[in-house]
């Protein structure tokens, strides 16, 4: 039996002790990758929206991607059993439903918005206030800790988006009151990360 550690997949000897063997090293390679590939793809997101949202409603693209992803879900790991779960679901379903919420209609919802009315570059760079939002939100109710190590990861971060969009503070960057909706839709992003690790 592979035991999730910090880092890696152990694997405990028959003494007891956890060793790293090959099988868990490809294990967590394969998880990695993954993550990596689902970052790539979602950075297409907003590229292949923008020109969409000239002749269609925001809500619009979000329902087809929404129900896309259902058909998607659906197929993979079969209809009967996800809606067997989604009619069993009980109160301790709840912070799930609410995650479902948050993730798949508050977060994509004004992303949508924000993004008809904004640039492609001004919602990269207000999405990645997710990081430090959920970050606060965990420290307040999960009482996790943050380490100055991730605090100089974020003035990194932000200062790599800064430079990103200002092409090296040649042009100004320009701000508008509809880039908040991508801070709300950050938000949201960041409260369902929350809701599902509580």
């Amino acid at each position: 039996m592979y035991v999730q550690s910090e880092f890696w997949y152990t694997k405990p000897n028959s003494n007891g002790e956890s060793y790293h063997s090959f099988a868990c090293i490809a294990m967590c390679m394969r998880y990695k990758l993954m993550a990596i590939l689902a970052v790539v793809i979602f950075s297409t997101y907003p590229s292949i929206s923008k020109p969409l949202l000239i002749n269609n409603h925001p809500l619009i693209i979000v329902a087809a991607t929404s129900i896309l992803a259902a058909f998607v879900i659906t197929f993979l790991f079969g209809a009967i059993p996800e809606i067997k779960k989604g009619i069993g679901a009980g109160h301790k379903d709840a912070y799930l439903i609410l995650m479902a919420f948050l993730t798949g209609v508050v977060g994509p919802g004004l992303y949508m918005i924000g993004l008809r009315h904004s640039s492609v570059v001004n919602a990269v760079l207000m999405m990645t206030f997710v990081t430090p939002i959920a970050a606060f939100l965990a420290h307040v109710f999960l009482k996790e800790q943050i380490s100055r190590w991730y605090l100089l990861g974020l003035v990194f971060l932000f200062g790599g988006m800064l430079v990103y969009s200002t092409e090296f503070f040649q042009i100004p960057f320009r701000f508008s009151w509809n880039d908040l909706y991508f801070l709300g839709a950050a938000a949201g992003y960041a409260a369902s990360d929350i809701v599902y690790k509580k």
